[in-house]
């Protein structure tokens, strides 16, 4: 069962909004996280449609013609899109990281509200 995170994130902003919090940054970091979990959602869709198919072997000789070609093959398509899903399910974090800072006025920099180097940083001082 889908989680309807986008009617979530609609929810919040319009009860922030009706008590007066919400800016026009926080309102456009709250439609980047959509954006994001909506491209997650299509890498995904992709991976479920890739997930029983398999490469097909070059059959093609000098007599045959080779009706489709593809720029990536089925496993290259599987990584590109576990890829894709990762960095913009990471990038749905960092937007929302940011949303969180500007709605509770933290005054973190943009620029150092980042989900991955905060976890990177945590693990090498463990080490």
């Amino acid at each position: 069962m889908p989680i309807d995170t986008q009617g979530r994130i609609d929810r919040l902003l319009l009860r922030l909004q009706q008590g007066g919090l919400v800016t026009p940054r926080a309102t456009l970091y709250a439609e980047g996280v959509k954006t994001k979990l909506r491209q997650a959602q299509f890498s995904l869709e992709n991976l479920r449609r890739l997930e029983h198919l398999q490469d097909q072997p070059d059959t093609q000789d000098a007599t045959t013609i080779s009706t489709a070609q593809v720029l990536l093959n089925v496993s290259e398509q599987v990584i590109y899109y576990c890829d894709c899903f990762w960095d913009f399910l990471r990038s749905a974090l960092d937007i929302a990281g940011q949303l969180v800072n500007e709605l509770r006025s933290l005054g973190i920099s943009e620029r150092n509200v980042d989900i991955g180097s905060s976890w990177y940083n945590k693990v090498q001082s463990t080490e």
